[in-house]
């Protein structure tokens, strides 16, 4: 046969196959009616969509929809065999989408970065949203509206923040609190359940910090219950296990006798980017863990979380046995 015809036959199979491979790898768009399917509620319209990486792995589809009775975020994963809602936030039909985008908080998938209105009364709010069940909210007024920025880290590859009216914003795995990117910024990396080989890990993703005293507290266990969920399994000087009844020093200053377990961690210092990795023993069955840091700042002692945060009334922010705010983890969630 002709050379030049198995040639050609051979550029044309070549390039049905190309065709036919750009076919099956295109995105397929979503309508309002495979939302109305998806959520089992009539679409009405699709305001804005979106495709990013809210997931750890992939890209995904996100929806701000207009529905009968209510407006909605949508995060659809299409990586799977057929299209999952993977997050839904219903608002009320006066709260209108105005943006959105997202932000990287310097994990390995972004925030979404919701910016509403009020069509009743004409305020303004913030919502920080992720696939993990994190939310937050800014009330805004329209002077904030014109000062909202979403800015690179400069002293952190891959973590952006938040200004709002000249006050940085910056994630420290819990919420986006009020810093200046000089300051120390701690950050729960990863917690570990074991009995020989747990582990928590923390970071400081913000500025020097000198002396700096970590306190972990469990107000579900006992002096009899407490080996049963926790210990230290290492010999460390910087770290001590508190026992209930041991005198333990509180934020007025005054000695008073624990009520349940505490674990102190002294470091010093703590550097910029550096890590405080704890091995101990760490169970579920602790059930709440309360974590906070109090740290030396250019010589002020300084609380993470703040007193600020405490009076914000956030739900996962209480006072622990000694008086400061503390963070609580639900560590049965954890597992």
């Amino acid at each position: 046969m002709n050379f030049r015809i198995i040639l050609k036959r051979e550029l044309i199979f070549s390039l049905v196959i190309l065709l036919l491979s750009v076919s099956c790898n295109k995105k397929v768009r979503l309508t309002v009616n495979d939302l109305a399917v998806l959520t089992n509620a009539k679409v009405e319209k699709i305001v804005a969509q979106k495709r990013y990486k809210v997931l750890s792995q992939g890209l995904q589809d996100v929806f701000f929809v207009n529905q009968t009775d209510a407006n909605k975020l949508l995060v659809v994963d299409k990586a799977m065999t057929s299209p999952k809602v993977i997050l839904e936030k219903k608002f009320t039909k006066e709260w209108h989408g105005l943006a959105v985008k997202f932000i990287n908080p310097g994990l390995a998938y972004s925030h979404i970065f919701l910016v509403l209105k009020n069509s009743t009364t004409n305020k303004f709010k913030l919502v920080l949203l992720s696939y993990t069940g994190f939310e937050q909210s800014f009330d805004l007024t329209e002077k904030d509206l014109k000062a909202l920025f979403i800015y690179k880290n400069p002293k952190r590859a891959g973590e952006e923040y938040i200004e709002i009216n000249g006050l940085s914003y910056r994630f420290d795995s819990f919420n986006y609190i009020e810093t200046i990117l000089e300051m120390p910024l701690f950050f729960l990396d990863k917690i570990v359940f074991g009995n020989e080989e747990g582990w928590i890990i923390l970071r400081n993703k913000g500025g020097f910090s000198g002396r700096s005293y970590i306190s972990l507290s469990f107000p579900n266990l006992s002096s009899s219950s407490m080996s049963n969920s926790i210990g230290l399994t290492k010999k460390i000087n910087t770290v001590k296990l508190y026992h209930p009844g041991k005198q333990l020093y509180s934020i007025d200053k005054i000695y008073r006798a624990a009520r349940y377990p505490t674990i102190e961690i002294t470091k010093q210092p703590f550097n910029s980017g550096s890590k405080m990795r704890l091995p101990l023993k760490i169970l579920p069955s602790a059930g709440k863990m309360l974590l906070r840091i109090s740290y030396n700042y250019r010589g002020t002692m300084m609380n993470w979380p703040t007193k600020l945060a405490l009076k914000k009334s956030h739900s996962h922010i209480v006072k622990d046995q000694q008086g400061f705010p503390a963070y609580i983890i639900d560590l049965a969630k954890l597992k």
